[in-house]
């Protein structure tokens, strides 16, 4: 699973959250997101991309049984 959350507080700035280039949602200020996701090739990133200005993104990621690399 993997948390995402934007702690802006500037309603007008977002983030935009992906996988493989592909849209999953926005996150504006205070909003966060819980989801399941397992990475099955090594392409699968999650991206998080802010528009307006600087947001502050927190984020986790939470396992079990699995070897995860850093790049």
């Amino acid at each position: 699973y993997v948390y995402i959350i934007n702690k802006n507080t500037d309603v007008t700035d977002y983030a935009v959250v992906s996988i493989n280039s592909e849209v999953i949602g926005s996150l504006y200020a205070g909003d966060w997101m819980f989801i399941p996701w397992g990475c099955v090739d090594q392409h699968d990133d999650i991206e998080i991309t802010a528009n307006g200005g600087t947001n502050t993104i927190c984020y986790a990621l939470f396992h079990e049984g699995r070897t995860l690399t850093a790049s």
